[in-house]
């Protein structure tokens, strides 16, 4: 064992040391009562003990060396050993087998020689006892022998014990050096398991064939959103939550199923309407003869996979359409042109007037107003590649605050408010592109608030990337559209074009970045724009 051990090892010690002398000396009292010089002594010997013991159990609430600790606590046993043999017979007392006990626990608790110390220590003392009986030295504490000793006898007695002594102290310890090997590899095998389930990503629960909660790792409880201390030894419904009984389901009918293995996908419904998709791996746990000892569990969070297949999805359907589109607004703007153009021939040389009149310059306008959507179109269809640079993105929000103010949708009723950032927020860019892309968000938020409100623009900062927030206070967007924003196009608004955003996103997403959105309705909308940060080998491309 340890030389440094908690409080919790020496307690059974010191537990048991006034219960084993109570019931040894308890026997010999109830032999010797006829006795009294030497019941008397030992029962006195046992309340020594006792409050030796009482001793020991404070002095170990003091958090004393654990060392010097043990090595008092066994040499006063060999002294009480010594008493105790001394006053039930000497060399004919047969509780001599107490000095084992001090010899043992030293190669338990005492690393190194500390049992061959007391065997040591338990000879000398059992050694002088039989020299002092031999030569009468304590005659008031021994009255005579019953046997005519000879010297061979006591060297017989005296060397029988000394030659045990130190033969268990060799046993013990070996013993002892095994065990303790033993223990170690045992903890470093479940210290290293349980960091490995600890620190895995995934949830794993194992139960066992009733279904009784054998392990519940922390990333279970973290994805489940529930209590993982204190599982083990509870049955599985217990702790799983109402919002996972699809997975609780599995689990259940996994330990009566035929089928060994299975993979699945599986939601998991959370508080506040949350819904959490979750990839799920059973096995059943079997021993050397085929028997089902119950249930392996590893599930995982799918939410991030889901959203960067989504992404996937998204920029796959609309580079597709962004191409086919393109060509077919290239191919509209020559007619449109041709159309606008005869329009204005019309308007010129005829004098037309009332509704005709303003119908022709109806028909310019609207036509002025198509081409400028397709002019968008194009400019996100066939958006460029961007020119890296180092961008401040300090400076940039700065001039995009400028823009804004001069845009004709900003209003007074509206409250600019600016959190940059105090280091360097240097990221590697296109400016006049990561310009665009803020300016859209701050305009998509300006037409959110037309009764006015706040719009907050904030830096912010990450490991290896620079973020900048967008958040107003305006109408919101509900959930369900969340997920088609950034289609071109689609817009929440009757008078919007649609392709903002769309824009915006393709920009980001050239940059390698990646926008976050939060959106609570009738409240307002965030969102975050994530670009890495300055990347010398991509500035200049």
């Amino acid at each position: 064992m340890s030389p440094q051990r908690p409080t919790q090892t020496l307690d059974w010690l010191i537990i048991s040391r006034p219960i084993g002398v109570s019931a040894i000396l308890g026997v010999g009292t109830f032999i010797l009562r006829e006795e009294p010089s030497k019941v008397i002594p030992l029962a006195l010997l046992v309340f020594i003990t006792y409050i030796l013991s009482l001793v020991y159990w404070f002095a170990l609430r003091k958090r004393l060396p654990f060392r010097p600790f043990v090595w008092a606590q066994l040499a006063t046993d060999v002294v009480l050993a010594t008493a105790i043999v001394g006053f039930s017979g000497g060399a004919e007392s047969q509780f001599s087998l107490l000095y084992f006990v001090p010899v043992i626990c030293g190669a338990l608790f005492l690393v190194g020689r500390g049992s061959f110390t007391m065997a040591l220590l338990s000879s000398i003392s059992y050694l002088l006892l039989l020299a002092s009986e031999y030569r009468n030295y304590f005659q008031w504490l021994q009255p005579g022998l019953d046997v005519e000793y000879v010297r061979d006898y006591i060297f017989l007695r005296g060397y029988m014990h000394v030659l045990f002594f130190f033969g268990v102290a060799a046993m013990g310890t070996y013993l002892a050096e095994r065990l303790r090997k033993g223990v170690q590899e045992l903890e470093d095998v479940k210290l290293t398991t349980d960091d490995i389930l600890e620190n895995m990503g995934a949830g794993v629960i194992t139960v066992d064939a009733a279904g009784r909660i054998i392990y519940f790792n922390w990333a279970a409880g973290a994805i489940l959103d529930c209590e993982s201390g204190g599982a083990g030894g509870r049955m599985l419904e217990e702790i799983m939550p109402k919002g996972a009984q699809g997975l609780t389901q599995l689990i259940l009918e996994g330990l009566k199923a035929s089928r060994n293995e299975y993979r699945r996908e599986i939601d998991i419904h959370l508080g506040g309407g949350r819904i959490k998709p979750v990839g799920v791996s059973g096995k059943v746990m079997e021993n050397k003869i085929g028997q089902r000892r119950g249930y392996l569990v590893l599930f995982s969070d799918l939410t991030d996979v889901r959203e960067t297949q989504e992404r996937l999805k998204r920029s796959e359907r609309m580079a597709a359409i962004g191409q086919l589109s393109a060509d077919m607004a290239h191919e509209i703007r020559n007619p449109l042109a041709s159309i606008r153009g005869s329009v204005e021939m019309l308007a010129s040389e005829t004098d037309y007037g009332g509704d005709r009149k303003r119908l022709m310059h109806l028909v310019i306008k609207e036509t002025d107003r198509l081409d400028t959507i397709i002019e968008h179109f194009l400019r996100f269809a066939r958006s460029k590649d961007p020119s890296f640079r180092k961008v401040s993105l300090n400076r940039v929000i700065e001039e995009v605050l400028d823009l804004v103010k001069a845009h004709p949708d900003f209003r007074e009723t509206i409250e600019l408010r600016t959190v940059l950032s105090d280091a360097d927020a240097t990221v590697s860019a296109d400016p006049e592109q990561v310009k665009q892309v803020f300016l859209n968000l701050c305009l998509n938020s300006l037409s959110a608030m037309n009764d006015g409100g706040q719009l907050t623009i904030e830096v912010l900062q990450t490991d290896g990337a620079f973020g900048v927030a967008v958040t107003d206070t305006g109408i919101g967007i509900k959930k369900s559209a969340i997920s088609r924003i950034f289609q071109p196009f689609y817009s929440t608004r009757k008078k919007g074009i649609g392709l903002g955003l769309s824009i915006a996103h393709k920009i980001v997403e050239k940059h390698e970045g990646w926008i976050d959105v939060e959106s609570n309705p009738g409240k307002g909308s965030k969102f975050t724009v994530w670009l890495r940060k300055s990347d010398s080998s991509k500035e200049g491309e």
